[in-house]
């Protein structure tokens, strides 16, 4: 009875209405139709704000009816010329470039030059103490004057008989020795000894040199003229290494001299750089190597110079691949009329490698890849069509397409990234530059 009354009281809808559970089966019945009641006021609450927002005046719905349509810029499919170029990065060298010194020794005397000048060709750049080699010129000459006299007698007199028309000597005629084919007959045929031959070919030699046209030569070896001449000749040269002169024309740099200094022999003193024809030595992948030629034109960058541009041409290919880089060396040719270039300055290289002639071409922004295929969207009519393209050289910022459209046809370029098939866009133009190829 107890339960029962527990029941009772339980299950009772109000104080008005309470009927006594007197069965376990009304007791399931009762809970129920309870749970049920709950589930459908909380169903009725979850769903009033849908079935409100199904209304006109729901603002949710309004902004959904007036989302704008997608914006796009374009550019035009136009025909243009693509020039294939190669990049690489080198530094500044003079074309011509010599470490200068003094081929004799001594202390210098004069210094015309500094670091930074411009010398032309054959100026004086510095002098040694030139006293000592100036007497040994002297000395030379003195001694070729004897020499001189002693031919003068010696060929007066002609002692030796050395010249005389009729070959006598002492009032005997000279019994001239075989000629050389004739000893070199008999050696060949066993009829004189080694030793024997090389006994008559040096009198046969001495001979055609008494009786030929060497008798001059011959009567100044003899009297010491021909060392005589040449002494002075060294003396000479002695002298004049005592001055410094430019072989060219150029910029003095590194001068490791200054009055007083003792130069020893060929120690270099200065370096002379002709500036107004400068090179630039760049590795290249051996791609674009195999493609470059002498006389190439070359684009040279120089960012010391507020990216100043110069021309330069290709000057020489070094035929040697580096296998593990995979690149190798062209050296670039370039003149600076103003010689206002430095050695060492860091430069940029834009080697032209083809020339594409009159070429379909788009942006590359254009062209998309979906399903691994290269497509772009063509516009028409405020809609985008979706279409296959094939592509060629890519150019900077510009493609080559081969097949897919024509030119004049209008292409996106911008915010087409999720665009589908006969999307309805609004339009602008893109204003993309065919000369820079850029997007303004």
């Amino acid at each position: 009875q107890s339960r029962l009354l527990v029941s009772k009281r339980l299950f009772c809808v109000s104080e008005e209405v309470c009927r006594p559970v007197s069965s376990r089966r009304q007791l399931v019945l009762w809970s129920s139709r309870i749970a049920a009641l709950v589930m459908v006021v909380v169903a009725v609450g979850w769903l009033r704000p849908t079935a409100q927002g199904d209304g006109l005046d729901d603002p949710g719905l309004e902004r959904a009816e007036t989302r704008p349509m997608p914006r796009i810029g374009v550019a035009e499919v136009v025909t243009r010329d693509l020039v294939v170029t190669a990049e690489a990065m080198g530094h500044l060298q003079a074309r011509r470039q010599v470490e200068l010194d003094f081929e004799v020794e001594g202390r210098v005397v004069d210094l015309r030059v500094e670091e930074g000048s411009w010398v032309e060709a054959g100026e004086v750049l510095a002098e040694l103490d030139a006293r000592r080699f100036r007497i040994a010129v002297e000395e030379a000459e003195a001694e070729l004057l004897t020499v001189q006299a002693r031919y003068a007698v010696f060929t007066g007199i002609d002692s030796t008989g050395i010249g005389s028309a009729d070959g006598v000597e002492g009032g005997e005629a000279r019994v001239a020795p075989p000629d050389r084919a004739t000893i070199e007959h008999q050696r060949d045929e066993g009829l004189i000894s080694e030793a024997e031959f090389l006994r008559a070919r040096r009198a046969s030699e001495v001979d055609h040199l008494l009786r030929g046209s060497r008798q001059e030569e011959v009567r100044a070896a003899i009297t010491g003229l021909v060392q005589a001449e040449l002494s002075l000749k060294r003396a000479r040269l002695d002298l004049a290494a005592t001055v410094l002169k430019a072989p060219f024309s150029g910029r003095i740099a590194d001068v490791a001299i200054d009055v007083g200094t003792r130069v020893p022999i060929d120690e270099p003193v200065l370096t002379l750089m002709d500036t107004r024809r400068m090179q630039v030595e760049v590795e290249v992948l051996e791609a674009d190597l195999v493609r470059a030629t002498r006389g190439d034109r070359v684009a040279v960058r120089l960012p010391a110079h507020a990216d100043r541009e110069v021309a330069g041409v290709v000057s020489s290919i070094n035929p040697r691949i580096d296998h593990e880089l995979g690149s190798g060396r062209l050296t670039i040719e370039i003149t600076d009329p103003d010689a206002d270039l430095l050695p060492g300055q860091l430069a940029w290289v834009e080697l032209e490698l083809e020339h594409l002639a009159a070429r379909l071409a788009v942006p590359e922004a254009a062209i998309l890849e979906r399903k691994g295929r290269s497509v772009v969207f063509r516009v028409a009519n405020g809609r985008v069509e979706w279409i296959n393209v094939e592509t060629g050289a890519r150019v900077g910022d510009w493609i080559e397409l081969v097949t897919g459209v024509e030119a004049g046809d209008q292409v996106a370029v911008s915010g087409h990234l999720s665009l589908g098939h006969g999307a309805e866009v609004e339009v602008f133009d893109a204003s993309f530059d065919a000369t820079d190829g850029g997007l303004r």
